[in-house]
């Protein structure tokens, strides 16, 4: 069953839904690991319509604290095949910030903006996005000390594939988080080396040392699941900035079989967070609750 034609929109009836090019098939199979609850599931759905709903789509469905994103970057990024976009990626990196301070988790997520602006950099404008971005962090660290947290995550969207560069000090290492591209393949090959090289120029420009040093960090590139299409790296890239570790095998933890309900789990995570200031009561009111529980349990 289609979920996108379940319920009655009886509050948005004046409203035109058009058609997502993707839907959820009902009845979705069971998940342990990344388990969603009936409610859930009708929320997702009421996401991805307002996506796709005429007058809605482009108003905010996120407003954390300097960052937003419309309804279309929420529901069209995240259904089922969705890609991810620069929009959606500051507001899940704010919604890790506001979960657990830096100064508690010793981790920071920056925007992709960052990340990209480290790999392209080449002017004073990629400089001052950078600078900014460290600094803002570093006032937001251990000792107001960037080099005193255990890892710093870039997620970059690079040729419309996302991976994390992932800079740790704890274990003195570099990163990559890639679901598709092997660490020997043409596309990392072109990105590991100015990624490394520009944060190494970037950090002693901005912070005038030469520690730590740069030279001595080891290269790694962890067992990450595999994605089984061409649009889910960007999911699988949020979920590995979360869960990473260095001691940690990601292939245990979730694979390519757990995002459509990683997909959801996430729409409702970061629409329902405490940090999003928007009203949710266009999403909590778009269904008829008891006719899309019927449908979405028919007798």
């Amino acid at each position: 069953m289609n979920a996108h034609n379940t319920g009655r929109r009886s509050a948005n009836d004046k409203f035109i839904c058009l058609q997502p090019k993707n839907s959820l098939i009902f009845p979705l199979p069971e998940n342990s690991r990344f388990p969603v609850s009936d409610e859930d599931i009708m929320h997702y759905c009421a996401i991805v319509d307002l996506a796709y709903t005429n007058r809605i789509q482009k108003n905010y469905a996120l407003v954390y604290h300097g960052v937003h994103c419309s309804f279309v970057s929420l529901g069209q990024t995240l259904m089922p095949d969705g890609h991810i976009d620069n929009f959606l990626i500051p507001c899940f990196c704010r919604k890790l910030f506001e979960d657990k301070h830096p100064t508690k988790s010793g981790r920071h997520y920056f925007f992709s903006y960052v990340g990209e602006s480290i790999l392209d950099f080449s002017s004073s404008l990629h400089e001052n996005i950078v600078r900014t971005s460290f600094l803002g962090a570093a006032s937001a660290s251990k000792g107001k000390r960037l080099d005193l947290s255990d890892r710093l995550f870039f997620p970059i969207c690079h040729l419309e594939h996302w991976f994390t560069f992932v800079v740790d000090f704890k274990w003195k290492l570099f990163a990559f988080l890639d679901s598709f591209y092997d660490p020997k393949s043409e596309y990392q090959l072109a990105v590991q080396e100015p990624l490394m090289k520009n944060f190494a120029i970037l950090w002693k420009k901005i912070f005038e040392t030469d520690e730590p040093d740069f030279k001595k960090f080891q290269v790694m590139f962890p067992n990450m699941p595999r994605q089984g299409n061409a649009h889910n790296c960007g999911v699988m890239t949020m979920k590995a900035m979360e869960l990473f570790d260095p001691t940690k095998d990601l292939r245990k933890l979730f694979s390519d079989n757990d995002v459509c309900h990683i997909r959801i789990q996430y729409a409702n995570s970061i629409f329902f967070h405490r940090g999003n200031k928007v009203d949710q009561n266009v999403v909590t009111s778009f269904f008829d609750k008891e006719d899309f529980m019927r449908q979405l349990h028919p007798s």
